[in-house]
């Protein structure tokens, strides 16, 4: 599964698609048509559609392709689609979900007017990848919805992709998104907790999270920041709200589970029995939502859960943080 913390934009897309465009990535560019065209495709989709290109147009593609025959074939097939398929993953240009059934999306969201000056540039790589010189050759080809995004005067029509699972604009929120905006806010609010909690100590996160992790999340967070610098968009939060901002769930727990003085004394809890009870019940609830499990249900029953234990631990977290925050307020006026 792809990290879902790489992500591209417009510009990068771009760039990423010049850079393939070579005539040696006929697979990659065949994905990218089908997900800017789609917005989202399952995985299976993509390898039959691909494959299902490869085969129809071995003839007018290089020796390689055209080498091996029967069950062979389709293997190379499928590996080069595969490859591609990872390339894109590990450039960041597309994201996965799902375990028993994957979803591939582009990782970043483009108007239509966007989709179709990419679509343009995949569609010129694929003729040129089969040398084609004539658009009209297109249609003899069967390929004739390749020459609709060639002028790009063209105003091409996308038909509307249901991103939303069947909610839509409007309508009250439903239980998976509830849930969503809950365990995120809370992870931050547990991140301003871990970090008001060691505000006195410059050098905490050396001395109390372990060197594993540490290289771990300094990795992260090096990928941000290059990131941050190709888009122009300097971060601008603190060495510790960024280091906090490149741990996920189970990491920021783990920091807390491994300190239990400081959060015990903090939190008023001998030895974290509350709030670890707390803790980690919200990341029974956040782990299948983190990766679209769809043997767990989410229905009102697991909402009043996630409210419950978020409520609990939020009660604790807040009541540590007020007194936080008028303890310093005294000092600042004494």
């Amino acid at each position: 599964m792809s990290d879902p913390n790489i992500l591209v934009d417009l510009s990068h897309l771009e760039t990423y698609i010049k850079e393939k465009a070579n005539g040696r990535n006929l697979e990659t560019m065949l994905i990218l048509k089908s997900l800017l065209e789609k917005g989202t495709a399952t995985e299976k989709s993509i390898y039959q559609t691909t494959q299902s290109f490869l085969n129809l147009h071995k003839e007018k593609l290089s020796s390689s392709y055209n080498k091996l025959v029967g069950s062979s074939q389709r293997f190379f097939f499928e590996d080069q689609t595969h490859k591609s398929l990872s390339g894109l993953i590990n450039a960041g240009v597309v994201t996965t979900r799902g375990n028993n059934r994957t979803i591939v999306d582009l990782s970043c969201s483009l108007e239509n007017p966007e989709r179709a000056v990419l679509l343009r540039m995949c569609a010129i790589e694929i003729m040129r990848v089969l040398k084609i010189n004539n658009p009209s050759e297109l249609v003899e080809l069967g390929l004739q919805d390749l020459s609709r995004y060639l002028d790009e005067n063209n105003d091409i029509e996308f038909a509307d992709v249901d991103v939303h699972g069947g909610w839509e604009e409007g309508q009250p929120p439903t239980y998976e998104m509830k849930i969503q905006s809950m365990l995120e806010n809370f992870e931050m609010s547990v991140r301003e907790f871990v970090k008001t909690v060691y505000k006195d100590n410059d050098n905490w996160i050396k001395e109390k999270v372990g060197k594993e992790i540490r290289t771990v999340v300094y990795s992260k967070m090096e990928e941000k920041q290059q990131l941050a610098k190709r888009r122009g968009n300097p971060i601008t939060l603190d060495r510790v709200s960024q280091f906090l901002n490149s741990t996920d769930f189970g990491t920021l727990i783990t920091i807390i589970f491994a300190n239990p003085k400081d959060f015990a004394k903090a939190l008023d809890d001998p030895d974290l029995i509350e709030i670890r009870n707390w803790l980690l019940n919200i990341k029974r609830i956040r782990d299948p939502r983190s990766h679209a499990d769809e043997t767990v249900p989410v229905d009102q029953n697991e909402y009043n859960k996630a409210k419950f234990f978020v409520s609990s631990a939020l009660k604790i977290i807040d009541a540590y943080m007020k007194n936080y925050s008028s303890s310093s307020s005294s000092s600042s006026t004494a």
